[in-house]
């Protein structure tokens, strides 16, 4: 069988598509070799002052007690969840105390306050009004403090039970009509 031209120029360009192929991911490799190289020097260069800034800033921020993990203790478990939201309102108060850096200041501030608004709620449920009161005062002025234009009690609790409602969670007062 006599091979025509059609099969002979197939036969190179297939052949031509291979070699660039093989050519094309050795050079691949290599490119990306290289430039893996020279970022990562340009990154040892600058590993100076600001990065120490940027992981004490993190480290700062590690330090900030997450809510969301303890919300459905605090919505089922009165008393227990008012231990441990009076120990998170401690916890925040000190490291904002602490903490003389602005750029974590209002992640402090959003947590403590929204911690308090928690407190307060649940403080009304144990017949405590003048704790709740207490806790309230001290929530409004932290979020007037982030730009909230309508931080008045009624305001907060509604953001508070759209949070618990996020994890499908019911305060007593809710759930008693209130």
């Amino acid at each position: 069988m006599k091979k025509g031209p059609i099969g002979v120029w197939f036969s190179v360009a297939l052949a031509i598509f291979l070699l660039s192929l093989w050519t094309g991911s050795h050079l691949g490799s290599a490119a990306a070799r290289y430039w893996y190289r020279h970022k990562r020097q340009a990154q040892i260069k600058t590993d100076g002052p600001e990065r120490a800034h940027l992981e004490s800033v993190l480290s700062d921020l590690n330090t900030v007690p997450p809510l969301e993990l303890f919300a459905p203790l605090y919505a089922n478990d009165k008393e227990l969840g008012k231990k441990y939201l009076l120990n998170d309102v401690g916890v925040l108060e000190s490291i904002e105390q602490k903490s003389n850096r602005q750029e974590i200041k209002p992640v402090i501030d959003f947590n403590l306050g929204r911690a308090c608004v928690y407190a307060a709620m649940i403080e009304e449920q144990t017949g405590d009004k003048e704790q709740a009161d207490r806790h309230m005062r001290s929530a409004q002025p932290l979020f007037q403090s982030l730009g909230w234009s309508d931080y008045s009690e009624a305001t907060l609790k509604t953001v508070a039970r759209r949070q618990l409602h996020q994890w499908n969670l019911h305060l007593a007062t809710e759930e008693s009509g209130k």
